[in-house]
């Protein structure tokens, strides 16, 4: 978001934002940001915390006093102690590690694939659409393409105009859509995977 904000305000719109990572947010130098020193996925803090969590957001519009930036405040406060679970995405599908070889990652993505599989289809039914696509590779053969990176051997683009770069971008891209759609719908259709009530 760091960069896009730098896009907006040259048109014009003052941005800002919340931060949870100090040293990604200090090296792209957004026009305003606000570090909070909370955990990853709770931005205001602790959930059913609304005066501490307007605390965060009155914090956060007040950069907006600074007429340009890069301005980057820490929020001086620690969130206070919550009873509810820090638990964040669910998913029931155990990864075993038999038969995995030592340093075969490519290997074991690729199972963990064939695993997910069903679910990704279930989603892509309930969904009607997929993100999943935009390598020209299908997901297997996306894993295997960045993968090929990791073993130190680059495979060259298998897809015809695309650079090394674009399309080790689009595989990994594919890839992630993939884990994230298929974590999007449980078998059984017993619903979707959500993060835990906050």
């Amino acid at each position: 978001m760091g960069a896009l904000g730098h896009y907006i305000e040259r048109e014009g719109v003052p941005t800002a934002q919340i931060s949870l990572i100090r040293e990604q947010t200090a090296a792209i130098k957004p026009p305003r940001a606000l570090w909070v020193p909370f955990m990853l996925g709770r931005p205001f803090g602790a959930p059913n915390e609304p005066e501490f969590q307007r605390k965060v957001l009155r914090a956060l519009l007040s950069l907006f006093e600074h007429p340009a930036g890069p301005i980057l405040m820490d929020f001086p406060l620690i969130a206070p102690a919550s009873d509810a679970p820090a638990g964040g995405f669910a998913c029931p599908v155990s990864f075993g590690v038999a038969g995995v070889k030592e340093g075969d990652l490519v290997g074991a993505m690729r199972r963990e694939i064939a695993q997910l599989a069903p679910w990704y289809d279930l989603a892509v039914r309930r969904r009607g659409r997929t993100t999943v696509g935009i390598s020209g590779m299908k997901v297997h053969d996306a894993a295997g393409y960045a993968g090929s990176y990791l073993d130190g051997a680059p495979r060259p683009p298998s897809v015809a105009g695309l650079s090394a770069g674009v399309a080790l971008k689009r595989a990994c891209d594919d890839v992630k859509a993939f884990y994230y759609e298929a974590a999007a719908a449980q078998p059984g259709g017993r619903g979707y995977l959500l993060p835990s009530p906050r």
